[in-house]
């Protein structure tokens, strides 16, 4: 995990992992802005994200951003930020940033497999209603053609193919609605 330390709004230390991150060297990393850093914020943003935990309002924020590379590129992390206060002198803002480039592919997979399983029932919804429709249509005017009678022969079998007709089309239901 990239780890920085920050005394108002220049690093002063960046481990291996923050160098790694940010395509940079630790030297390279210690004396910019935080800003060069932090790629989604404007001065004043970043000020009304560190003033809860400059006043004590909350012992860390965390939050997803993108950080900046040397080169103008961007990956995407999720930040844990603290701040230390000293007993003499300014305090010290802690961040560790974990690059979250895999967790988003991972997010955007799952959004897609969802949608493709959505139109998959929408489709499935549609090629299994209408037959069982049109099905229970023509064994309901068979009934009616035989003029309700239903306890031997074609109407008897008609009623039991209705009635099948009705538990297919509650499975279809049970199936469709996961």
């Amino acid at each position: 995990a990239a780890y920085l330390k920050a005394n108002k709004d220049k690093v002063t230390y960046a481990n291996a992992g923050a160098a790694k991150q940010l395509a940079s060297t630790t030297d390279e990393l210690v004396g910019l802005s935080v800003l060069e850093v932090e790629g989604a914020f404007d001065e004043a943003g970043f000020r009304k994200l560190l003033a809860p935990l400059v006043s004590g309002t909350l012992p860390s924020q965390t939050y997803s951003t993108t950080h900046r590379r040397r080169d103008g590129s961007e990956v995407p992390v999720e930040v844990v930020l603290q701040f230390v206060s000293a007993a003499e002198g300014p305090g010290r803002f802690i961040s560790v940033a974990r690059d979250i480039t895999e967790r988003q592919r991972a997010e955007t997979a799952l959004r897609l497999a969802s949608e493709a399983k959505d139109a998959f029932l929408a489709a499935a919804s549609h090629e299994l209603r209408t037959p069982l429709a049109a099905a229970k249509g023509h064994a309901h005017l068979a009934l009616l053609k035989l003029g309700g009678e239903t306890e031997a022969g074609p109407g008897k079998s008609l009623k039991i193919i209705n009635r099948q007709i009705d538990r297919m089309a509650k499975l279809v239901e049970d199936l469709l609605d996961i």
